[in-house]
């Protein structure tokens, strides 16, 4: 394997790996947060005429923000993945093409892109909506947004599960490759250009 197939490869795998940590940490954050926080029942003095429960509003906006993070690392590390499997595809005297790899690198960038484009702004939307008329103290018209937020829940708990499991299956199936087609030469190996 040549060096910019090396590279590719590498690239690849880095990549995949990086969006299955990040898209699996982001769900056990969420899933650790929430929980804690509503154990914790914080009461927030500024939202004092909200009836509903506060601890929701202030896990909301912690895990809102790792989500932005992780939707950024994620989109950048699946961009990286396409480009690793692109270059694998185009390269010189490539004998078989990584039709496997290039599948799963646009599932699950199709996945993510389903999460963080489509479905991820409706929720924010709904959840600036609740803060605000938590802070108001106008309660039906909280109790209506986080009743929208929560009706996409189970939706995007499914996109995070699903695009965990693409990413991980990305992420072993091109470290898999690049070790089977030696992109990483044995230690003391030749490591001639082939």
């Amino acid at each position: 394997m040549n060096r910019i197939a090396r590279v590719a490869s590498t690239l690849l795998v880095v990549c995949a790996g990086v969006a299955f940590g990040v898209v699996a940490m982001t769900g056990v954050v969420a899933a650790v947060v929430f929980p804690t926080v509503r154990d914790l029942g914080p009461v927030l003095p500024d939202h004092a005429s909200y009836t509903g429960p506060h601890w929701s509003l202030v896990a909301g906006v912690v895990a809102e923000g790792v989500f932005r993070i992780g939707f950024v690392v994620v989109g950048v590390a699946l961009f990286g993945a396409l480009v690793g499997v692109l270059v694998l595809a185009v390269r010189r005297g490539a004998r078989r093409l990584p039709v496997v790899r290039l599948g799963l690198v646009l599932v699950t960038l199709g996945l993510f892109l389903t999460h963080a484009g489509w479905l991820q702004p409706r929720m924010n939307e709904a959840a600036s909506e609740y803060r605000d008329a938590a802070v108001a103290g106008d309660n039906d018209r909280a109790s209506e947004a986080k009743s929208r937020f929560d009706s996409m829940h189970p939706t995007a708990s499914r996109l995070i599960g699903a695009t965990t499991i693409a990413a991980l299956l990305l992420f072993v199936c091109s470290a898999w490759a690049a070790t089977e087609r030696g992109a990483w030469p044995a230690r003391g190996g030749d490591g001639d250009d082939r």
